[in-house]
């Protein structure tokens, strides 16, 4: 298919994605399956366990 034709067949869904686009991702936040909310930015961040030395053979 060339590509001003891929192009005139993807604009209407483009252009949809470009208005609506913010409700379609509050909806799939709202229903994604493992739903998380996000941390706000001032959350603190966790330190990393402590990571064991690498053994080494002398």
């Amino acid at each position: 298919m060339p590509s001003q034709e891929r192009n005139a067949r993807a604009w209407p869904a483009i252009e949809t994605w470009l208005t609506d686009g913010e409700i379609f991702l509050r909806q799939a936040r709202v229903t994604a399956p493992h739903h998380r909310p996000a941390l706000p930015v001032s959350a603190p961040v966790r330190p990393l366990a402590a990571a064991r030395p690498a053994h080494r053979n002398h």
